[in-house]
């Protein structure tokens, strides 16, 4: 939510310009309308006024072919024209929006001032509008994208460091190891080893790909009206396969236990699939086996992920659902907002050529679906023209007393059902604001997403990091963490850190001091670098005490970081915890500072200086424990000897914040 957010805000300012642009652009374009067809798109009410007549011959009564009632007649003009300024603007917002069908006949079939249209007799005035469609729907409107994807670009970083740091701060999150389930349920034994060997092996690979393809092209050959015979093998075939994925489940229980199909995304859709036609074959109801029959059909994107350049679009989806979550939240939010302000602006407003049973602000959810339909396409000029509506074609109030010429004879109420005259503002401002800036957001964020992806796969691995880490450099991190963090029974993304000296021993440089050959390069500068690191580290420790102490008595301080910032409380009062984005973050600061932006380093100078103010408690500590080991050997070396050592004053107590410190 937080990276939408920044994206949604870093675009204010250059969509701001982007709406001046627009509107100079409506500005410029309206006067030229205004020049070609301001008043000439008036038209009479009824017949008997057809060209070459026009508002002269538009007088008394006419007759209506349809019903036989005498009417009489009026020159009018149509809701949306070019007379005025802000009607052009309007008119041209709707061309912009694509709604331009009504506009466009009612242009090309112009004449003169006062006088009545004739079929495309100024077919030449559809250039106008095409023009305006290439100039003012695709490039101006498209504009939007445009910057709304740069600023998701801008919390990238706006320079080569920053991009480089912001890639490797998310594939350590990305990456990081996660819990597993059901860890103690593990099987360990030599056939379970093995087995897990052979259904990850290429030849089992291919046997399961192809049972896959094979069970869903007998599914692509159904058909209606199939002859018993065909009938007979669908069924014979789906109790095959059916057999076959169940088999292939309890081989994977067997092997990674209940835990590890839990834990395996495909594996959950595959028993979710197994399930639904056990249910279907239990119960004998075809329509859930049908209905499940059809998820076997997604089973093919499986295979799908063997060529990479659809794995990668893959992984793309799959990585833009949270912030897909967050951006409907989003929308949400924004959504009800405007249907709060249709509620009380239209709630009473009389139904119209749109505007009805379907779509209408009687209540709350009927505004949200309104809302919902104008985004998707629905006509919402012909919605905004109902909601305008003004007297004579509405009762401004229901009140005989004061209206009596509008025909309501009812009892006197406060309201009446004429529109809003603010109709106009607010649709353009929803159809700016919700479908122009804040649908656009689903595009930044799937370019954004490809962006990290593609390049975390086209990255090269460079033994210094000198532009980044790779995503197997990366998984080789996550694999030494994991197994340092083993040494104390942990799980997940915590480990002790006091195996943090075995960490760094394991890890390869230049986070770690393993050269690729096996060599260990600690040097003196490496003995200083460490302490900094275990002194930042017990400072994260010490913070997330105070944390978990704050969330502990329900403080707003507590409930932000732990809830809204996602700080990890991993700690613990017997052995000090510290998470896998902790240790490699604080790695990178001081085993890698050329690749910390200046900004971060900056943000991060009261930070250094608690650092540092630990660091020399570290090495107090150390002294003291050294003097204390140095007095026992004396006194132990003593009591060989027969010497009676006098006992001094008592030692050095520490306190039990710094007895903390590992």
């Amino acid at each position: 939510m937080r990276v939408v957010i920044d994206a949604l805000i870093a675009t204010l300012a250059p969509v701001l310009y982007v709406i001046i642009f627009s509107l100079t652009t409506f500005f410029v374009a309206a006067l030229i309308g205004m020049g070609l067809m301001g008043g000439k798109m008036s038209y009479c009410s009824g017949t008997g006024a057809e060209y070459p007549g026009g508002r002269t011959q538009c007088v008394n009564t006419w007759i209506s072919e349809d019903n036989g009632v005498l009417r009489p007649r009026a020159w009018l003009k149509p809701y949306h024209h070019f007379d005025t300024l802000p009607d052009a603007i309007l008119s041209l917002f709707m061309v912009g929006t694509l709604e331009y069908l009504e506009l466009l006949q009612r242009s090309m079939d112009i004449t003169d001032c006062d006088l009545s249209p004739q079929e495309d007799s100024s077919q030449h005035l559809a250039i106008f509008f095409v023009c305006y469609i290439i100039i003012g729907s695709l490039f101006v409107m498209n504009l939007f994208v445009g910057f709304i994807v740069d600023g998701f670009n801008l919390h990238k970083g706006s320079s080569n460091k920053d991009i480089i740091f912001n890639r490797l701060s998310r594939q350590i999150v990305d990456h990081r190891p996660r819990p597993k389930t059901l860890a103690w349920l593990a099987p360990s034994n030599a056939f379970s080893v093995w087995l897990e060997q052979f259904l990850n092996g290429v030849q089992f690979q291919v046997f399961s790909a192809l049972c896959v393809v094979i069970n869903v092209c007998f599914m692509l050959a159904d058909h209606t009206d199939p002859s018993p015979e065909f009938t007979a093998i669908m069924d014979a075939q789906n109790l095959f396969f059916f057999i076959e994925l169940g088999a292939e489940l309890l081989a994977y229980l067997f092997a990674v236990g209940p835990g590890g199909l839990v834990d395996d995304l495909w594996k959950n859709f595959d028993m979710f699939v197994f399930l639904g036609t056990f249910i279907g074959y239990v119960s004998n109801n075809k329509d859930v086996t049908q209905f499940v029959k059809a998820f076997r059909l997604l089973r093919v994107v499986r295979l799908m992920i063997i060529i990479k350049k659809i794995r990668i679009i893959l992984e793309t989806l799959i990585k833009c659902i949270p912030q897909l979550a967050n951006i409907l939240v989003l929308l949400f939010l924004v959504y009800s907002m405007f249907a709060v302000i249709g509620v009380q602006a239209f709630s009473s407003t009389k139904y119209g050529k749109r505007l009805g049973p379907t779509a209408n602000f009687d209540d709350w959810p009927s505004a949200m679906v309104t809302c919902f339909q104008i985004v998707v396409g629905d006509a919402w000029h012909d919605i905004m023209d109902d909601c305008g509506v003004q007297p004579p074609e509405c009762t401004p109030v229901f009140d005989s007393e004061l209206f009596p010429d509008y025909g309501y004879n009812g009892p006197a109420k406060s309201f009446g059902d004429c529109g809003s005259t603010v109709s106009t503002l607010y649709f353009m401002a929803f159809k700016l604001m919700c479908e122009t800036i804040m649908l656009n957001l689903f595009i930044g964020m799937i370019l954004e997403n490809f962006a990290f992806i593609t390049d975390e796969v086209s990255h090269s691995e460079e033994p210094n990091w000198d532009s980044g880490a790779s995503a197997d450099q990366i998984l080789e991190l996550v694999h030494i963490f994991s197994a340092v963090a083993s040494l104390q029974n942990e799980t997940g993304d915590t480990m002790a850190l006091e195996n943090l000296p075995q960490l760094m021993n394991a890890m390869p440089l230049p986070l770690g001091h393993r050269r690729r050959d096996g060599k260990l390069v600690y040097e003196e500068k490496d003995r200083i670098i460490t302490r900094m690191i275990r002194a930042e580290l017990n400072v994260i420790v010490m913070d997330n005490r105070e944390l978990k102490e704050e969330v502990m008595k329900g403080t707003w301080r507590g409930w932000w970081y732990h809830k809204l910032q996602g700080i990890s409380l991993a700690s613990s009062e017997d052995v000090p915890q510290v998470t896998f984005k902790d240790v490699m973050m604080t790695l990178v600061y001081w085993r890698k500072p050329n690749l910390v932006p200046e900004l971060r380093k900056m943000a991060r100078s009261a930070r250094v200086q608690k650092v540092i103010f630990v660091a020399h408690c570290l090495t107090l500590k150390e002294s003291l424990q050294m003097h204390a080991h140095i007095r026992k050997q004396e006194r132990e070396n003593a009591e060989k000897i027969g010497t009676v050592l006098k006992p001094g004053k008592a030692g050095f107590q520490l306190s039990a914040k710094w007895r903390s410190l590992q």
